[in-house]
């Protein structure tokens, strides 16, 4: 067979490299894949605590100011916790706020959410204030 000047195809080496360079750029891509699953990971996680945060203040808010007694200074709270959702505690803390003159005005109560995530214990906070005067 005869070959013509003017033709010329690729050669072994530059098809060794042009497969070098594309692999690399895939090995990229699959690392980026794997960086996206982990970021929806924890947001489903975060999206999840914060639903559990609201459903506690709910709680304490439906519960109001009288169940806040003082033979105890936290209190686990009853969430509807997701299977799979490493959820660690659940409390509501409150303390007395006083008001000018008045040193028992109305309650501060802090509810927080605690789990497992990455193996390190995140943790949310939300704070609600409640009077007898509901």
């Amino acid at each position: 067979m005869r070959m013509l000047n003017n033709q010329k195809g690729f050669g072994l080496v530059e098809c060794i490299l042009a497969i070098f360079i594309i692999s690399i750029a895939f090995v990229a891509m699959v690392d980026m894949f794997n960086v996206a699953a982990n970021f929806n990971r924890r947001a489903k996680s975060w999206a999840i605590a914060q639903s559990l945060l609201q459903e506690g203040m709910e709680e304490v808010e439906n519960n109001g100011y009288s169940w806040l007694t003082e033979d105890w200074s936290d209190t686990d709270l009853t969430l509807t916790v997701p299977g799979g959702f490493p959820l660690k505690e659940s409390k509501a803390y409150w303390s007395w706020v006083s008001d000018g003159g008045n040193p028992q005005a109305y309650k501060e109560v802090e509810v927080s959410i605690k789990w497992y995530e990455e193996n390190v214990t995140r943790e949310l906070k939300a704070v609600t204030y409640l009077s007898e005067h509901e």
